[in-house]
Formats: C-alpha cells, structure tokens, sequence
C-alpha cells in the first residue's frame, strides 16, 4: 500500500475515532448536563416547596392573629354596647321603683324578705317615696325601723341588726344579679337582624 494511500486510511480511522471520541464526550456531556439540571430542579423544586410550606405557616398565623384580633374588637364592642345599654336601664331605675307594676309587687317582697330574718330587730332601708308604702305593711311589728335614705335605690334594703342577714330588694341589685342573663338578650337585640 502507497504510503499516501496509508497516510490517507490512518487520517480517516483517527478522524473517525476522534468524531467516536467526541460523539461519546458530547452525549456523556449532555447526560451530565441532564444529570445536573435534574438535580438542581429537584433541589430548587425541594427549596421551592420548604420556602411555600413556611410562607403557608406564616400566612396561617398571620390570618388566625386577625381573626383573633377580630374577634376581640368585636367582643370589646358588644361590651361596650351592653355597658351603654345597662347604664340606661340603671337611670331608669328611679322611674321603674314608681311604677304601679313595682309598687304593687312590693308587698309580697316585703312578706318574703320579713320571713328570711324570722324575729330579729331588723332595719328596713327604702327609697324616701317608697317609705309611705312600706309603713303600713310593717305596722305592729316589734323590733322593725324604717329609715328613708335617698342613696338606697329603688326598692328596699332589709338588714338584722347584728348584721347576719340581709335581704336586698333593690332594683339596682336585682339588675346587677341578672346581669349576665340581660347582657345576652341586650347584644342579641342589637346585633343586625
């Protein structure tokens, strides 16, 4: 074989084996690159759904926070409504001890809070205009004095002498023990239909 025929066959296999050389390279290459672009989505994709899962958390909490702080102002309001509404109940007080539906009721709360002391001395503490009416259901009984005090509210303050028992009949107190019940009915009634 001519010596350029062989120069000429050596050229063509180290071409062809270098076009292998850099076909393998290129595809190993290209594998790695694929390798590598995997990796970094699956890493980004991992980093992608750690960062999601903490804003998720934040945002969870952040929204709980505001419906708690909400829930408080709202709350803080009804308070407020139910205290305005009780402090009109209690200026009408005055008004409410003078009326027939009261007066005529005072009689069998007398009766009533005269049998919770028995026969002890007793002082009978009432509302200046109510005293009239009270005078002549205690008429005869021993050991009983009534004293008009205007800060005694509407209704009556009955007190043993030695101070063991005492039954409050006053309107101001029977409010204040229904306080909870009536607070309930007054936010009910002012909340939108």
């Amino acid at each position: 074989m001519p010596l350029g025929d062989l120069l000429r066959s050596l050229t063509e296999r180290t071409d062809a084996e270098i076009t292998s050389l850099l076909d393998t390279a290129r595809a190993a290459a290209a594998a790695l690159r694929q390798n590598l672009d995997r990796r970094r989505a699956e890493r980004s994709a991992g980093t992608v759904e750690e960062h999601t899962r903490r804003l998720q958390g934040e945002l969870e909490r952040a929204v709980a926070e505001a419906v708690r702080a909400e829930r408080g102002a709202e709350l803080q309001a009804r308070a407020r409504a139910r205290d305005r509404v009780f402090a009109a109940a209690r200026r009408r007080l005055p008004a409410a001890g003078a009326a027939p539906a009261y007066r005529a009721s005072v009689p069998a709360r007398l009766t009533a809070a005269l049998a919770a002391t028995g026969e002890e001395p007793v002082e009978l503490r009432c509302a200046p205009d109510l005293q009239s009416i009270l005078e002549p259901l205690v008429r005869g009984r021993a050991g009983l004095r009534i004293v008009a005090d205007p800060a005694a509210g509407a209704g009556f303050l009955l007190r043993t002498a030695d101070g063991r028992v005492e039954v409050d009949e006053t309107l101001e107190r029977r409010l204040g023990a229904d306080a909870d019940a009536l607070s309930l009915v007054a936010v009910r009634a002012l909340e939108p239909a």
